[in-house]
C-alpha cells in the first residue's frame, strides 16, 4: 500500500506498507518529484495506491460492523496522521474523567469526560482567562498557543518504552523529572487545569498490553521535588495493573456513552469545527501556523525565517487534515461489539478468574478467565502460530496474539459470515466465507489485499499442505488449488489442479498425503487419492452422524454422536466413545500425544486423550456453545468456546 502524505504542511511525504508487514516514511524535495514516483509505482502491478480519502467507514461504524477504536484510527490513517511522523501522531481522545475513585462504573455518565468540548474548554475558569487573552490578541488570533498533540507530548506518553525519542528531542537528556509522565490522575488534572496544556491522548492508552506505563529498562528519570522517584506510571486506584488499565480504558471507549457522544469530538478534531467561525465559536482555535494550508515553506526564502517557521510546524502542533465539512453523523446503535475488551464475570483473589462447577470426573483448575465480544456470533477458530483468529457471523474477523491473547485487530472481511481460515506459507491468511469466496489478507494487517470466487456456495472447510490448498463448500465440491505468488509473501490469486464433485453438500475436509478424506451432509465419508482423482471408497456413518473429521496418526477421527476412530485404509472402526449428547464442537490433537477437547449438545466439556481415547476430565460450559466454535491451545493452557451470547469464553487448564 503506497499512500501520500503531508510533511511539514507540505505536499511531499510518501508512506509505504510493505508485504514483510515494514512501513516506511520518506520525504522529497518537492511535491512534482513525490508525485512522479506515485505515478510510477502505480504502473507496477500488485500495488494498492491509495488516497487518503472518506470512504464507506463511517456506514460500516454507524452501524456497529466496525468498533469506535478502529474507526479512530482509520480517521487518524485518512487525515495524514502516521506513527511514522511525530508530528503528524494519532491523535485519540480523553473520555474517562475518573482517575481517583477505587472503580470505575461506564454505566454512570459522570465517570466521562465532555466530548463536545476540546481539552481548553473542559473548565469554565481556565476557559475564560483564555478568552479574555484571546480578545487583546491582534489579529490573526487564536486561543491556545500550545496543541493537543505535539512531538513532545508523544515522547512524554512514550519515554518509558521509547526513551531515544524524549532524548533526542531534548537535545540528549531526559525533561526535569517534575514535568515527565508520572501519573495518569496527574495528568490528567494538568489537561484540565494548566493553560498551556491541551494534550489529549494517544492510541497506546486503548490498546495493546500497557507496558509503555513501565519503566521495564530500568531507567534513571530523576526525583522530584516532592522526593518521589520517577519510575512506572501511577495508575487509577480502579486499574490492577496496566494491562487491566488499558483493557478499562478501551472498555470505556467502546461504551454506549461514547458510542453516542463520540461524534462531537469528531467535528472537533476531524470535522467542520475544526477551523474559521465554527471553531471560534465551538472554542477550538488554534495557532494559525498549525492549519494546513496558511503557509507554504516553498514560498518563504530567507534562512532564518524559514527555521523559525519549520521549527513551530514541527514542535507546536498540527491539526489534521479536514475530511468532514458538515456535522458527523451518529451511531446507529450504542451498544458495539466489535472490540475486545474483558467482560469479567466474578473476581476472586486471583484475578479476573473463578471456578466453575464441574460434573463427572473434574479437569484440574478449569477457571474461567474473561470474555470477550464480536459482532455477531463466532463461527470457527483459528489456531496459527502465535495468533488466534476468530470468524464470526457478521464477515468480521478477530486476531489475538498468544501467549495471553491480546487483541491485535479486527479486519473487515466480508459482507456475509466468514467460515473458516488457514495460513499460507508464513504470512497469509486464506478465509473461507459464506459467499464462496477467497479473502486473503496479511497476518498482521487488517485489510483485505485480494480476493477469488472459488465455489458457488459456502466455502465450509479449508485445509492447506506447504502451496496447496484444499477446499470444501456447500456446492457439493471438493477443489484443489495451487498458489501463485505476487512476491515471496504475497499472494496473487491459485489454480485450479482438481474438482471432486459430490452427491451431498461437504461439511469437513482432512488431507493426509495424497489421501483426501470429506464428511458429507447426508453422513457419508469419501476417500479420494486426489492426485489421480481416484475414488477409493464412500462408507454410510449415519449411525454417527459425523460434523467433524481429522487425519492423526495414521487414524481417521469423526465426530457425531460419538467420537470414533477408524483405519484409513478400510475405514473399519477401531475404538468408539460415545457422548451422551451429539458433540457440536471440538478441537484436533497436536503432536504425536496430545488430546482432544469435545463440546456436547448441552454444554458438557470433555478432554480425551488424543491416543487412547480415555476421557480425562468434564466441566459444564455456561451457556449454547455454537457448532464448531471451541479451541485448545494446549501450549498456552487456554481453551476457547464461543456460545450464542455473540461473545465467546477464554478458560484456563493446568
Amino acid at each position: 500500500e503506497v499512500i501520500r502524505r503531508s510533511y511539514l504542511l507540505l505536499e511531499v511525504g510518501l508512506e509505504m506498507f510493505m508485504n514483510d508487514d515494514k512501513n516506511y516514511f520518506f520525504v522529497f524535495d518537492s511535491e512534482d518529484d513525490r508525485n512522479n514516483l506515485h505515478e510510477k509505482l502505480q504502473e507496477l502491478s500488485g500495488n494498492e495506491l491509495c488516497d487518503s480519502s472518506q470512504t464507506n467507514m463511517t456506514l460500516k461504524w454507524q452501524n456497529g460492523v466496525i468498533s469506535n477504536y478502529d474507526y479512530l484510527l482509520y480517521l487518524n490513517h485518512s487525515s495524514d496522521r502516521t506513527f511514522n511522523n511525530l508530528s503528524q501522531y494519532p491523535v485519540f481522545p480523553w473520555v474517562v474523567s475518573n482517575y481517583t475513585s477505587e472503580t470505575l462504573d461506564l454505566e454512570d455518565p459522570a465517570n466521562f469526560r465532555d466530548l463536545s468540548k476540546p481539552m481548553g474548554a473542559l473548565t469554565e475558569a481556565r476557559l475564560q482567562r483564555i478568552l479574555a487573552r484571546f480578545e487583546d490578541m491582534p489579529e490573526p488570533r487564536f486561543m491556545y498557543g500550545s496543541h493537543y498533540s505535539t512531538p513532545g507530548f508523544v515522547t512524554y506518553y512514550l519515554m518509558r518504552s521509547q526513551p531515544d525519542l524524549m532524548i533526542c528531542l531534548m537535545g540528549g537528556k531526559f525533561d526535569h523529572p517534575d514535568r515527565v509522565f508520572a501519573g495518569i490522575a496527574e495528568t490528567w488534572n494538568n489537561v484540565r487545569h494548566n493553560t498551556a496544556d491541551f494534550k489529549e491522548l494517544i492510541p497506546q492508552f486503548y490498546a495493546g498490553d500497557g507496558s509503555f506505563l513501565e519503566n521495564r529498562l530500568q531507567l534513571n528519570f530523576g526525583r522530584r521535588q516532592n522526593g518521589d522517584v520517577v519510575n512506572d506510571v501511577v495508575l487509577p486506584p480502579w486499574a490492577a495493573s496496566p494491562r487491566d488499565f488499558v483493557a478499562r480504558m478501551r472498555e470505556a471507549l467502546e461504551s454506549d456513552y461514547v458510542s453516542a457522544n463520540i461524534h462531537h469530538w469528531i467535528d472537533l478534531i476531524f470535522g467542520f469545527k475544526q477551523r474559521g467561525p465554527l471553531a471560534e465559536k465551538h472554542f477550538n482555535l488554534f495557532h494559525f501556523m498549525s492549519y494546513p494550508g496558511y503557509v507554504d515553506l516553498s514560498t518563504i526564502t530567507d534562512p532564518n525565517e524559514r527555521a523559525s517557521v519549520v521549527t513551530q510546524i514541527l514542535e507546536f502542533g498540527q491539526v489534521p487534515r479536514q475530511i468532514f465539512t458538515q456535522p458527523h453523523p451518529e451511531r446507529k446503535q450504542a451498544t458495539v461489539y466489535a472490540f475486545p475488551s474483558l467482560v469479567v464475570e466474578e473476581v476472586d483473589g486471583e484475578g479476573m478468574r473463578r471456578t466453575l462447577s464441574v460434573s463427572g470426573p473434574s479437569l484440574d483448575d478449569f477457571k474461567q478467565r474473561c470474555s470477550h465480544q464480536v459482532k455477531g456470533s463466532v463461527t470457527f477458530f483459528g489456531h496459527l502460530d502465535d495468533l488466534v483468529i476468530v470468524g464470526s457471523s457478521s464477515g468480521l474477523l478477530y486476531s489475538y496474539r498468544l501467549p495471553d491473547m491480546t487483541y491485535a485487530y479486527t479486519a473487515v472481511v466480508s459482507n456475509v459470515a466468514v467460515k473458516c481460515v488457514q495460513v499460507i506459507g508464513d504470512h497469509t491468511l486464506c478465509v473461507g466465507s459464506a459467499d464462496g469466496k477467497f479473502y486473503f489478507l496479511s497476518k498482521l494487517q487488517s485489510f483485505v489485499y485480494t480476493s477469488l470466487l472459488g465455489h458457488y456456495d459456502t466455502i465450509t472447510d479449508i485445509t492447506v499442505d506447504n502451496d496447496l490448498v484444499f477446499s470444501g463448500s456447500s456446492d457439493s465440491s471438493v477443489k484443489v488449488w495451487e498458489v501463485r505468488y505476487q512476491t515471496a509473501t504475497k499472494v496473487k490469486t491459485m489454480h485450479l489442479l482438481t474438482d471432486l464433485d459430490h452427491d451431498s453438500a461437504i461439511c469437513r475436509i482432512a488431507v493426509s498425503g495424497s489421501i483426501l478424506a470429506a464428511v458429507l451432509d447426508d453422513h457419508s465419508v469419501v476417500l479420494h487419492n486426489w492426485d489421480t482423482m481416484d475414488h477409493l471408497r464412500t462408507v454410510d456413518y449415519g449411525h454417527y452422524a459425523p460434523t467433524g473429521i481429522t487425519i492423526w496418526s495414521g487414524k481417521l477421527i469423526l465426530f457425531g454422536v460419538s467420537l470414533a476412530y477408524l483405519d484409513l485404509e478400510t475405514l473399519e472402526e477401531e475404538f468408539t466413545r460415545r457422548a451422551d449428547h451429539p458433540i457440536t464442537a471440538h478441537t484436533w490433537p497436536e503432536g504425536e500425544e496430545g488430546a482432544v477437547v469435545m463440546v456436547e449438545a448441552d454444554g458438557t466439556v470433555t478432554k480425551v486423550d488424543a491416543m487412547s481415547g480415555d476421557i480425562l476430565g468434564k466441566m459444564s460450559a455456561e451457556g449454547v456453545v455454537n457448532p464448531g466454535a471451541v479451541c485448545y491451545l494446549p501450549r498456552s493452557n487456554l481453551l476457547l468456546i464461543g456460545n450464542e451470547k455473540k461473545n465467546f469464553t477464554i478458560y484456563e487448564i493446568s
